[in-house]
């Protein structure tokens, strides 16, 4: 149903939102690097949970030293993703994230 489904992509988008914050805290505590960001414990429950949400596990995290981006598909239009990044970008996009480090 749509209730359930505007729902489901709300958890999403916050969760995707709280791993964004983890990331820079993670950044500053390992170096000014995000080498490793997708398997920190806090970002890697945020991942898990966005993916319960919505129903796809379609959740890509691509980190590299100096940017990293995640990204997962949502429920409510087919086709649709909400990506964060390390530019502070927290966006809805067409088109999936591939192995770019920055939302589109």
């Amino acid at each position: 149903n749509t209730a359930r489904s505007k729902g489901n992509d709300a958890a999403v988008m916050s969760d995707l939102d709280g791993a964004r914050t983890q990331a820079q805290i993670f950044y500053g505590d390992n170096g000014n690097s995000y080498v490793g960001v997708c398997a920190e414990a806090t970002i890697a429950k945020q991942i898990a949970a966005a993916e319960e949400a919505n129903g796809t596990g379609a959740v890509v995290c691509n980190p590299a030293a100096t940017a990293y981006a995640i990204s997962a598909a949502l429920v409510t239009t087919p086709g649709t993703y909400y990506c964060v990044d390390s530019l502070g970008t927290a966006t809805t996009s067409a088109s999936a994230l591939g192995t770019a480090t920055t939302c589109g």
